[in-house]
């Protein structure tokens, strides 16, 4: 039975770990010395603005509602009407947007919560295909949370066999005006501190996350504390790729990384496997290449790169990948990958993962 009977989860304080008692439209813990908001039925356990994480999100948001101000104020001054000023502005941002994160992925325009992997990508081909593997092996009723969830792309597989599945990612979907894809989960807070009990959960998914944190360690420490002994966390890592959602990309993680990781954070590692070799990364790199290639350019050159990125396309996305992608049967140690998949266990005693 839940103590907060209009949330879904019973949280507890960050940094205390003390029960948290909602009060209005705020969760406040035992002793009243925390308190922390819920914003649209969605609480927010982000540090303050002047400290930690907030800082990353609060100064590119201002920037970007600055922008989309100036605009409307100009439109305003042509004689359009504030609220049909607004609408052209965010008209503006979307395409914007859109053109941007083609030439910086073309996967983008085939990636979406029904669509999760796009199978000319040997990148999500490969990630998509070890997780639908990995979710089909959940027993039924397990609880499962997603750390780091962004566009939760694995909640359709997961639903059909869980009971409970939570969702944390470090920005609400509400926030997020900075151009990563973002759906709604079910509390904002950072990955290294999460506001749950010890031992609440059967399995946790951890899906290309970890490159984005500072301390890897502490994500993996804590993920470890929120499980039940016994239980399972999924984690997908990249290895060789191009700096993404900068300034959030800190690192890349070989599988001896991720042994150390595994070991450091009193986990059992039950598989490691590449995800793809030689060919995959050859595939991946030339589908890369007109994006790459064209971004950083003056704004008029924009739409003429555009299209001639999308008349790259066919090569580029689909005949060269498709051929050196074949590569991959003849890479036996696969060294040169797209990252790693791994399924890590939690002992039920400490001596188990020694």
């Amino acid at each position: 039975m839940h103590i907060n009977s209009e949330l879904p989860i019973d949280y507890v304080s960050p940094f205390t770990h003390l029960r948290l008692l909602k009060k209005g439209d705020f969760l406040e813990s035992e002793n009243g010395d925390e308190r922390y908001p819920i914003i649209d039925g969605q609480p927010s356990f982000l540090a303050e603005p002047e400290k930690g994480e907030a800082q990353l999100v609060s100064r590119p948001v201002a920037k970007m509602s600055r922008k989309r101000q100036l605009i409307v104020a100009t439109l305003s001054r042509l004689g359009i009407g504030e609220p049909k000023a607004h609408q052209i502005t965010v008209s503006i941002a979307r395409l914007m947007l859109r053109a941007d994160r083609y030439l910086r992925n073309p996967d983008y325009l085939f990636l979406s919560e029904s669509r999760p992997a796009s199978y000319l990508s040997p990148m999500h081909w490969h990630r998509h295909s070890f997780m639908k593997k990995a979710l089909k092996a959940l027993p039924l009723k397990a609880q499962v949370i997603d750390v780091g969830a962004g566009t939760k792309p694995y909640l359709r597989l997961i639903n059909t066999r869980t009971t409970r599945y939570c969702a944390q990612d470090l920005i609400s979907a509400e926030q997020n005006k900075i151009g990563v894809e973002q759906e709604r989960v079910d509390f904002v807070s950072p990955s290294e501190r999460m506001p749950l009990p010890d031992a609440s959960f059967d399995y946790a998914i951890c899906t290309d996350v970890l490159e984005h944190v500072i301390s890897p360690t502490n994500v993996m420490k804590e993920i470890s504390r929120i499980l039940k002994p016994g239980g399972k966390k999924i984690v997908t890592v990249p290895m060789i790729c191009g700096e993404h959602q900068q300034p959030w990309h800190f690192q890349n993680l070989t599988k001896y990384g991720m042994a150390q990781l595994s070991y450091d954070s009193g986990l059992v590692m039950e598989s490691i496997a590449p995800r793809g070799g030689y060919g995959s990364v050859m595939a991946a790199l030339i589908r890369f290449m007109p994006g790459n290639l064209l971004r950083g350019h003056s704004r008029l050159l924009r739409m003429p790169l555009l299209l001639l990125t999308y008349l790259l396309s066919p090569l580029t996305s689909v005949v060269l990948p498709l051929l050196f992608i074949q590569l991959d049967r003849l890479d036996r140690q696969k060294s040169y990958t797209l990252g790693y998949h791994c399924v890590f266990s939690l002992p039920d005693s400490p001596e188990e993962s020694t």
